[in-house]
């Protein structure tokens, strides 16, 4: 399975790459004008991040993949109706949500993306270590003087990566979570 990604913004390519780190899938940038050069499989998911011309619009109609392994990140202009009508469409403007709109979007696809190994940035690793100590949502955004909604949506990317609901399964993760912070920790030395 390729991803291949229509973006003139290197930070989102870069961020995709890093999301999806399995060996199996690659992620490659296309310039639109390109795109109808590409022989695509039926596995391939096509990435649109910005909205369209009508002229453009045409382009994907003759694209030899499904219509559904298209994903809009912005929502496309009136001349993309009928284009893909089973495509899925984020209306965004790519906030810090981003990872988790994309894996919406792959999991409404009926895509899996499995991770072997679980990652954690610094900051995310900081909220399980102070939720696992006792704290509090709010006492964690006093602590990190950030957002109580952005302390949130860490803890909703933390929740979707251990493939849980609610913050108290992070305690049944402990030992999952240990383990991934001290194969980081043999990394680094």
């Amino acid at each position: 399975m390729n991803i291949y990604v229509v973006t003139n913004n290197n930070f989102m390519l870069e961020g995709l790459k890093c999301m999806f780190s399995d060996n199996s899938l690659s992620v490659n940038r296309v310039l639109f004008s390109r795109i109808t050069e590409i022989v695509f499989s039926n596995s391939d998911v096509v990435i649109v991040e910005s909205e369209l011309k009508t002229c453009d619009a045409g382009r994907l109609k003759h694209l030899h993949i499904s219509p559904v392994n298209i994903i809009f990140l912005l929502k496309p202009r009136s001349g993309m109706r009928g284009t893909g009508r089973e495509a899925v469409f984020i209306d965004t403007e790519l906030t810090g949500n981003e990872y988790l709109m994309i894996r919406q979007a792959f999991k409404k696809m009926r895509i899996h993306l499995k991770r072997e190994k679980l990652s954690f940035t610094k900051r995310e690793a900081h909220i399980i270590h102070l939720i696992l100590n006792g704290y509090s949502l709010v006492e964690i955004s006093r602590r990190l003087l950030i957002s109580i909604k952005t302390v949130q949506s860490y803890v909703n990317i933390i929740l979707h990566k251990l493939n849980a609901t609610k913050i108290s399964e992070i305690y049944r993760c402990k030992s999952l979570i240990i383990d991934s912070f001290a194969r980081k920790n043999l990394h680094l030395q």
